[in-house]
């Protein structure tokens, strides 16, 4: 009886250690594809405007900053624009430390008058590779 016991036991041991190295090798041929085929490039960054925010001193343009290309980028400057009714135009920026691959974050710019949606023009001034 002890012998059947332990035979038992014995052939769990190896399917665990079978399912157990079918688990690695999984994992490290994901790990090796996800290398290859998602590392470099150049960023892709996507800039939004998600809302508009009345502040004490004037107005805020609430920024949604999406990177979805695989290659993180620093010191990233996003520029807005607002073309005002009288013909001159009003500039903010802000400065991201860092961007991820596929990372996202918000950001806000500031402006003294009112921020129409259709007046105003983002775009990334500059960046740099870590």
């Amino acid at each position: 009886m002890a012998s059947g016991a332990r035979q038992s036991g014995e052939r769990i041991e190896w399917i665990v250690a079978a399912a157990s190295v079918v688990l690695v090798l999984a994992l490290a041929g994901f790990i090796g594809f996800e290398a290859l085929t998602r590392s470099g490039g150049e960023p892709r960054v996507e800039l939004a405007l998600e809302d508009r925010l009345r502040i004490a001193d004037g107005h805020v343009a609430k920024i949604k900053v999406r990177n979805r290309g695989y290659v993180t980028i620093s010191d990233v400057v996003i520029e807005g624009v607002v073309a005002l009714e009288s013909g001159e135009t009003e500039t903010a920026s802000v400065t991201l430390d860092y961007l991820p691959a596929e990372g996202e974050t918000e950001v806000g710019l500031g402006f003294s008058q009112e921020i129409d949606p259709e007046r105003l023009t983002l775009r990334i001034a500059g960046y740099t590779y870590p």
